[in-house]
């Protein structure tokens, strides 16, 4: 991979607050290519030893050797870095022979360690599939954050943070923007993570899932404002349009009355309605006559059609009216002198097609204008009706807070319930579809309106740097994320192995169905759980914390990192959770299948 050297700078520039704390670090550095990034991170940080795993040396020997002959600080390591037991080689003290492995129980080993850094180039174009990963750059992230929770690779040192080149394309699976792509895997990443964080990045959206237009100019704006905190700002030419924008001066407006969502289908209207604007089509066909038999009708055989119909079905007083009937015997007895025609033209010019309606008489491109048209206004009309609900859960989460005051009444508690429930009869009687769509711009809200918000990107203290295709080699942008480990909760570091071997089976439980409740999760777990954990977790129906009073509100898919906490620690208190050997059996873990305890266990299933 080769990367513009403007943009190698203006990142370096932009991550130079943060990068100072690791002057004279230690780097390992897997797959530098031809070392032009590697070289630029090197003179920023005047590193004492700067490892190089390219398995490809031979081809990158023009450019990586004047590197090892002018800084005898870089070390060469002709390896695939992305194989454990060549990474743990440069790992090794022949290596690294200033870091210091830390045992388990040194409290040093849950601390960031600034004097090691690592960086990586994972951005392979096509993207290669591994196994159950989507490419082999989401199974090298995922090994490493594991690592970073069983102190193990660079973690044995302390909490390494890493830079990762992956494919622009990939980055949404890291760090998602939309509530509707939080899984497990992010979950996992919200506990082991202090911060992720996109350095540069295109403005292309890749995921999928949809969020409020306002939504997103208020967490950009939010974003401007803490950049201009920190003395942050963007070079010309990087800036992407949203954080244009916001640094405009843009605001959101207070009398808003819907939610804004544009989707593809909106970005076809406007585009069809300029073309028709412009006159590059009509509404209606130069000659509608000759597209069916039906439109190819001479007046009398119409009339004698409708004539007939009316005969058939008895319509409008057919035969009370001497008249009808008069006419229709004399159009009958024309059709069959051939004194009227069926059709106005020849009828084997006639183009026989399928029955249509009237839309035939309009042209392609107008007939797809008019659908467009109908489904803007029909969600235009459901998302109003969205952001009311929206509204009115905002009221009655003031009201649960106010219930939960010590100065409450019975009969604030009783009203705040009442209402509770009627907002919650409301929501579930709207068909199905509708109720999809409505958790969908609920759960963004609600994520967004957490205190710190739930979501990485939300919390993010710069806006991406905009990339270019062109400025890659190969032609294909690539995303830089900053990842910071941090310390597991104290639960978890006790012992970590079997502790997070729970925390995974309720992630897995409960993270199935995202969209479930929190209480339809819960009954998961046995008789009994729903009622210990919702007695155990204030969190969980405390409102100022994303929480609710009724648990059929709460989705898996927007509780916060404390929210798993106490579930966690709460279910490790449960009287009747799983023993070691069934979780074991229950999520199918291999690792201690030799223990006689589990081999019984398998053998009883």
């Amino acid at each position: 991979m080769s990367i513009a050297l403007t943009l190698i700078d203006d990142i370096i520039q932009r991550l130079k607050p943060t990068l100072s704390k690791h002057i004279g670090c230690d780097i390992i550095d897997i797959n530098p290519g031809p070392g032009i990034w590697s070289a630029a991170i090197h003179n920023a940080l005047k590193p004492r030893n700067h490892v190089l795993l390219e398995p490809d040396y031979s081809i990158y020997q023009p450019h990586l050797q004047p590197l090892l002959d002018a800084d005898p600080s870089y070390k060469l390591l002709p390896k695939f870095g992305l194989a454990w037991n060549h990474l743990q080689r440069a790992l090794s003290p022949e290596f690294l022979p200033n870091q210091i492995e830390l045992d388990k129980d040194d409290p040093r080993i849950h601390e960031s360690n600034n004097t090691l850094l690592l960086i990586a180039n994972v951005g392979y174009n096509p993207r290669k599939v591994y196994k159950g990963f989507s490419s082999i750059a989401q199974l090298f992230i995922h090994q490493l954050l594991s690592a970073s929770r069983s102190n193990t690779l660079c973690h044995k040192y302390g909490r390494v943070r890493m830079l990762i080149w992956i494919s622009d394309e990939e980055r949404h699976l890291m760090n998602p923007r939309v509530m509707s792509n939080r899984r497990k895997n992010t979950m996992e990443n919200e506990i082991t993570c202090e911060y992720i964080e996109e350095i540069a990045s295109s403005p292309v959206v890749h995921e999928h899932g949809y969020r409020d237009e306002y939504s997103k100019l208020e967490s950009s704006i939010n974003t401007v404002e803490r950049m201009k905190t920190a003395g942050i700002s963007t070079p010309a030419g990087r800036q992407s349009p949203m954080e244009i924008q916001a640094a405009s001066g843009a605001k959101v407006p207070l009398d808003r009355n819907s939610i804004s969502v544009i989707r593809g289908p909106d970005v076809e209207l406007a585009q069809m309605e300029k073309r028709f604007a412009d006159g590059e089509f009509t509404a209606r066909l130069e000659n509608p006559q000759q597209l069916t038999p039906g439109y190819n009708r001479t007046p009398e055989y119409y009339r004698l059609n409708v004539l007939e119909r009316r005969e058939k079905y008895s319509q409008k007083g057919f035969w009370e009216s001497e008249e009808q009937i008069a006419e229709l015997r004399e159009l009958r007895a024309k059709l069959r002198s051939g004194e009227i025609q069926k059709y106005a033209i020849p009828k084997d010019q006639v183009v026989t097609r399928p029955k249509q309606s009237t839309s035939a008489t309009y042209t392609p491109e107008y007939i797809r204008l008019r659908i467009l048209r109908i489904r803007a206004k029909s969600d235009a009309n459901r998302n109003v009706k969205h952001y009311g609900y929206m509204e009115e859960y905002d009221n009655i989460l003031k009201l649960q807070e106010m219930a939960r005051q010590p100065f409450a009444t019975e009969s604030m508690k009783a009203e705040a319930e009442r209402c509770t429930a009627l907002w919650k009869d409301m929501i579930f009687q709207i068909p199905h579809e509708q109720q999809f769509s409505y958790w969908l711009h609920h759960n963004n809200k609600v994520g967004f309106g957490n205190k710190p918000p739930i979501l990485f990107w939300d919390r993010r203290r710069a806006e991406p740097l905009m990339v270019k295709a062109n400025e890659f080699f190969p032609n294909h942008e690539l995303a830089l994320i900053d990842y910071q480990p941090k310390a597991l909760w104290p639960s978890l570091q006790e012992d970590v192995e079997n502790s997070w071997h729970v925390l995974q089976y309720l992630l897995d439980t409960m993270t199935s169905r995202p969209t479930q409740s929190l209480k339809d999760a819960l009954l998961n777990f046995g008789a009994g759980c729903f009622e210990w954990i919702m007695a155990e977790c204030p969190s969980l129906t405390d409102p100022s914390k994303g929480g609710n009073m009724d648990p059929d509100l709460v989705r898996v898919r927007v509780m916060t990192t404390e929210m798993w906490q106490e579930i966690y620690e709460a279910f490790q208190r449960w009287p009747y959770k799983p023993s070691k050997y069934e979780l074991i059996r229950l999520m199918g873990f291999k690792e201690h299948m030799n223990d006689p305890a589990v081999g019984y266990a398998q053998r009883t299933e």
